[in-house]
């Protein structure tokens, strides 16, 4: 995937043209553990989920409608805003699932 952009390596993941597992390490510098892509179109980073707070399953939904407003993306956790990797306790799907409602795309890929 060297000679593809990053740009385009993020636009092929969300079109599921690449597999997520062999994109992102292309995006993390192993020595700092820094995204080296910032949030934008296609991509949004959180902490950590909080699905016991009504607060945080609200902006998590927002974050997946704006995604679906436009051409997709993606939503990694574990990931402070400034794109330093911290990691994240395991995530319940099937609870993401129940407190988001209705959500046909949510997958896990950790």
């Amino acid at each position: 995937m060297a000679q593809l952009s990053e740009g385009e390596i993020l636009r092929r993941i969300v079109a599921e043209e690449i597999n997520v597992k062999d994109g992102i390490p292309t995006f993390v510098d192993r020595t700092s553990g820094q995204f080296r892509l910032r949030e934008g179109l296609y991509l949004d980073f959180k902490e950590q989920l909080r699905l016991e707070t009504t607060a945080s399953v609200a902006e998590i939904a927002r974050d997946i409608l704006a995604f679906s407003n436009t051409e997709g993306g993606l939503l990694l956790i574990g990931v402070a805003d400034n794109g330093k990797v911290i990691g994240h306790e395991p995530v319940d799907t099937g609870k993401l699932r129940a407190s988001l409602g209705a959500c046909p795309r949510i997958a896990d890929f950790s």
